[in-house]
């Protein structure tokens, strides 16, 4: 389990890269981990 929260990027949304990379790519500040956790599930079914 610790390998998986590790790499997945959805068990670590509250946490500053995260949060910065899925910012960037919305556009907007994201400010916690519901919202962050949102754009990255909708940015993964556009890709």
């Amino acid at each position: 389990m610790a390998i998986e929260k590790a790499v997945n990027p959805f068990l670590r949304c509250d946490q500053r890269p995260i949060i910065d990379c899925t910012s960037q790519h919305e556009g907007r500040q994201l400010k916690d981990p519901v919202s962050v956790f949102t754009v990255l599930r909708n940015w993964k079914n556009s890709f």
